[in-house]
């Protein structure tokens, strides 16, 4: 270090140029302090350099600083979450490497004006977060989740904290924003949603959204005062074909029944497989019996006959059971227990028919 300093004050000498440097100075009582050095030439009329005029300072918590702020860089750094912080006027003034991999967002010294990735989060950002939190004093902090774009094409879902930091009038001074991928989280958690609420096979709601459609169909009909029927269907001809060919040409057939019953029914209503050959189908805005028994023929007609299960010819049949909800239901039971009701009077009327 000291053989260091000399070379580059001889070099500076020798150029007639300032020189400064920083160096570490140990003292008797074995403390270290850092020292800024600086020595600037003193030129004669003819701009000849005469002497030097030194200065030297204790720098030691200018230095400490300079250090703790680099080990704060470098362990921001290694967060592979995004670290961004923007000014009042949404310049860019710090990013991590999280956010460049994650955003696109590079921190570039004297530059941060024109950083598109920087200004494309921040719009986003600002498109999504409650406006009274960037613009109220009361307001300082909000976490949830924002949807973005990210350098990759890919659609992210970002869980995102938010930090505005005002002065004490209440102005803004900069945005701290932490956000991290819950992309694949959130995946995974739809995933086991749509496991928990659909037939694998089928891709059709099962038993448990079915209840909770119909439920809401019938939290609806309080006030809209729009008929509710549920439809329960038992297709014939699986444990043959199950026997005879195998459960794959039983779970062909099964899919084409769904098919053919999604087909069969208006767009708004519900078809759900609650469970081996037994389909159920929401009819909301339906309270007239005869329309409900032109459903019901309609929906057996398009079950009965031939389905061509993998090149083989199997002949399916069905037996429909009816269920209308009445005033009397919904004053009695709450939606969610109606619901069950409904379904449970369907089957039975199947078996009745």
């Amino acid at each position: 270090m000291r053989a260091e300093l000399e070379s580059r004050w001889i070099a500076a000498r020798r150029a007639n140029e300032p020189f400064v440097a920083q160096f570490a100075l140990t003292a008797l009582d074995g403390t270290t302090n850092v020292i800024g050095f600086a020595a600037h030439p003193v030129r004669d009329v003819r701009g000849g350099v005469v002497s030097y005029f030194a200065t030297a300072h204790d720098v030691t918590p200018l230095a400490q600083r300079h250090q703790l702020n680099d080990q704060l860089v470098g362990a921001l750094d290694a967060s592979r979450d995004a670290i961004v912080i923007f000014d009042a006027r949404s310049h860019l003034v710090f990013a991590n490497r999280g956010a460049n991999l994650l955003l696109g967002i590079t921190e570039i010294a004297g530059s941060t004006t024109d950083n598109e990735a920087a200004t494309t989060f921040f719009d986003a950002m600002r498109n999504q977060v409650p406006r009274d939190v960037l613009i109220e004093p009361a307001h300082n902090t909000w976490s949830g989740e924002l949807g973005h774009r990210s350098p990759d094409g890919i659609m992210r879902t970002l869980s995102v904290t938010l930090h505005v930091v005002r002065d004490d009038t209440g102005a803004t001074v900069h945005y701290s924003v932490l956000a991290r991928d819950e992309t694949e989280a959130k995946q995974l958690q739809n995933e086991l949603q749509r496991q928990a609420t659909h037939d694998e096979l089928t891709g059709l709601p099962n038993r448990t959204l079915f209840l909770r459609r119909v439920a809401e169909a019938l939290d609806r009909s309080r006030t809209l005062k729009r008929g509710v029927t549920v439809l329960f269907l038992d297709f014939d001809g699986l444990k043959t074909v199950n026997d005879t060919i195998g459960h794959r040409f039983g779970d062909q057939l099964i899919v084409s029944v769904g098919k053919r019953l999604v087909n069969a029914t208006r767009p708004n209503d519900v078809v759900a497989r609650l469970s081996g050959d037994e389909f159920a189908v929401l009819a909301e805005g339906v309270a007239d019996e005869t329309l409900a028994l032109e459903i019901a023929e309609r929906l057996r007609a398009s079950i009965t006959g031939q389905h061509l299960v993998n090149g083989v010819e199997v002949t399916s049949g069905a037996s429909v059971g009816i269920a209308i909800a009445t005033q009397a239901l919904l004053a009695e039971q709450s939606p969610a227990d109606a619901a069950t009701t409904l379904l449970v009077n369907a089957d039975t009327a199947m078996y009745r028919a």
